[in-house]
């Protein structure tokens, strides 16, 4: 029976071969491994912020929940670039503070020494507190959440009854409906003014703060800070020199 010899070369190429493509699989590991970590990296970066934007949205409607229960008008509510609550709109006005207080309109004419006199007394009821016409607005952030809203402001003056204090005619100089018509006009008028005075937009803002306040307490962790936006400014209109 013949000798079967062993085939060194045949076996040296075949090893080799297996090397090359042992070495072409661990280059080709070694290539492919930043883009797999990136790929894993940027995944888990993306689920880390979906995870962050579902908790701000969740804190974002209990905020819009609790300011509507403290303010019986619900808040636009935006987290990042998205709104989350729409704003209630069938509420336009935000009325904090009320406040009554009387004014008093005297009229006097004298006409060929016969003198008319006419004295109103009013009691009146001023509102006042925010325009929801304008934004009202809740940006939740990482580290806040910002309520924002127009400047406070005097939303009305309700003439709650009036008496005629005086009302006395002349001999011949008779007081006249339009008299009556206009010593009204001017009470309302001074009551209006009246109303300016009593620093009730001042106090239709310490009442928001004060709310706000008792809501903070829901968010430990997050602040909740007021900011009052300032009206836009408008340029002047008219035409300039040509």
């Amino acid at each position: 029976m013949p000798e079967r010899r062993f085939n060194w070369p045949m076996a040296l190429a075949i090893s080799v071969a297996v090397l090359c493509i042992a070495a072409l699989f661990v280059f080709r590991w070694a290539i492919d491994a930043p883009g797999r970590y990136a790929s894993g990296a940027a995944r888990e970066a993306r689920e880390t912020a979906a995870t962050a934007a579902h908790g701000l949205a969740e804190v974002g409607r209990a905020a819009a929940t609790a300011l509507e229960g403290i303010l019986m008008v619900r808040p636009r509510v935006v987290v990042g670039e998205r709104t989350i609550v729409e704003q209630q709109t069938s509420v336009t006005k935000l009325v904090l503070v009320e406040r009554d207080f009387e004014v008093t309109r005297e009229m006097e004419n004298t006409f060929l020494r016969s003198t008319k006199r006419l004295s109103l007394r009013g009691r009146f009821r001023a509102a006042a507190g925010f325009d929801l016409g304008q934004a009202f607005t809740v940006v939740v952030e990482d580290n806040r959440i910002l309520v924002v809203v127009p400047q406070p402001k005097v939303l009305g003056v309700e003439m709650r009854d009036y008496e005629a204090a005086e009302d006395r005619d002349g001999l011949w100089n008779k007081i006249t409906p339009e008299d009556r018509e206009q010593a009204t006009r001017e009470l309302l008028n001074t009551a209006r003014s009246r109303a300016g005075e009593l620093g009730l937009p001042k106090a239709a803002e310490d009442e928001l703060r004060k709310r706000l306040a008792s809501v903070a307490a829901s968010f430990p962790g997050k602040p909740v800070e007021l900011e009052i936006r300032q009206p836009e400014k408008r340029p002047p209109s008219g035409g300039g020199m040509l």
